[in-house]
Order: C-alpha cells, then structure tokens, then sequence
C-alpha cells in the first residue's frame, strides 16, 4: 500500500499551497473536494467527508474549530471515530499511486489518522501568526464567531494559531520521523518541500524543478501588511512569539541539513 501524505497546519497557513504544489508533483486529492472561492482561488484540496467528520467530532466539546476555549477540553482519543475514519480512508485511498489528504482540523488527530492510514508523512505548512490572523480577520470568521469583539476575535485568532501548531509540533517530536515541518510564507520554496519528502522515500515526478516562491503563491495567501490592531495585539502575545520563533529555528535548520 503506497504512503499517505497528510497536509495539518493551522487555516489560512498555505495548506493549499502545498496541496497544489503537491498536485503538480503528481499527488492525488481524491472525493468530492470543496471548491475554490474568492478567499482561496486555487482550491482548498479538502475532501467533503474528511471535513463533515471532523465538524462533527470537534462539536463533541466545541460550537466550531474557532472556538478556541472549549477545543482545549478536547480529548481526541475519546472522540475519534475509528469505524468512520477507515471508512474514509478507504475512499481517500483509492486508486494507487502516491495519495493526500488534508484539513486544518487534523492537526488535532495526527495520532489517531497515522493509526488509521499506517505508513504516511505529515506535512506541516507554518505562515506568520500576524498574517493568519489578518487573513482570519478579512475573510470574517473570527468576527462572526466573537460576535463583532474585534479585540477578543484577534486574540482568540492568535491562540488559534498557537493550538494547531503546537498540536502539529507536539506530535513530530513525540514520534520522530513521522513527518517536517515547511515555511510556507513568503520564503516557500517547492525544493524544501520535494527534499522533505524525499528524505521519507516520496520522489515525485517534476522533484527536480524547482521555482520561485513568487510564482506559485495563491494570490489570496499574500498578505498586505496587517492592520495595525493585529500588529500591536501580537506584541502582548509573548507566548505566540516564542513559538514561532522556534519553528522558524526548526525550519532553518531542516533547510541548512538538506
């Protein structure tokens, strides 16, 4: 059975980037897909099923996957739904040849999704908390979900951010060899991408050419400068800082042994 990637980073971090790089390498995203829209032209390379399931096993203890408070009682080893989840695998698995799937909410599951889909890598796509939370925060969610409070829905973006990516590290260093991390801001590079893989054995067609990151970023993935609100809330999250500034050293060194 070939090798499974699973792309987990937190929303608006340049998962879709990396799915449509991988596309172009020849990775498969199989199902009913969610179609482009004018927050993210290329597509979001997100299966229909693989998001309904996790909806529904974050509604277990959360109104949403922005809820950021109550995401923090959630036990995944008592809610995932390993019956359901082969069954979707299944799907997801179908046809041969190198395979991805992929939705921010898996970053809560990464455990219980490598027990399903055995021999897999994951991907993990990190962008600047401050351009998240700026995109976050033009495409409207947070401000619906914390009712119009721009302050505490800037805030709660930030923790947002800090949770799936903590939750991503956390689960690379308990099992080593499971999976990288990637820079996917401005200084995205396919090489970085295609050498990760081929560190797990994946070489895929097209490995080999490499192009600037100018040319394959999503339009709608390219932050203006964030509001000024977003930038001065960032300086009172130390917390978020600290853990972007080890990721960033994480990433640094990944490229500098490559």
């Amino acid at each position: 059975m070939s090798k499974v990637i699973v792309v987990a980073g937190m929303h608006r971090s340049g998962t879709s980037l990396v799915c449509q790089q991988l596309a172009e390498l020849g990775v498969r995203f199989n199902g009913d897909l969610l179609p482009p829209s004018k927050h993210n032209k290329r597509g979001y390379y997100e299966n229909k099923k693989l998001i309904c399931f996790h909806d529904r096993l974050i509604k277990t203890h959360a109104k949403s996957w922005r809820d950021y408070r109550s995401l923090r009682s959630l036990n995944a080893g008592e809610v995932f739904d390993y019956e359901g989840a082969v069954s979707i695998a299944r799907e997801l698995r179908g046809g041969g040849g190198v395979v991805a799937l992929k939705d921010p909410r898996i970053c809560f599951f990464l455990k219980q999704w490598v027990d399903v889909l055995g021999d897999c890598v994951v991907v993990a796509p990190v962008r600047d908390p401050s351009e998240v939370v700026d995109s976050l925060m033009r495409r409207g969610d947070l401000l619906r979900e914390y009712r119009g409070k721009r302050l505490a829905a800037i805030h709660a973006g930030y923790s947002l951010w800090k949770m799936y990516n903590e939750a991503c590290l956390a689960y690379l260093q308990a099992v080593p060899g499971s999976g990288f991390l990637v820079n996917s801001g401005a200084g995205f590079s396919v090489a970085a991408l295609s050498s990760g893989l081929k560190d797990f054995g994946l070489v895929l067609p097209g490995s080999g050419n490499d192009s600037e990151s100018s040319s394959v970023l999503d339009e709608s993935l390219v932050s203006t400068q964030p509001h000024r609100l977003v930038r001065f809330v960032r300086y009172l999250r130390p917390d978020v800082l600290r853990l972007y500034s080890a990721i960033l050293g994480i990433c640094d060194r990944a490229a500098g042994g490559s």
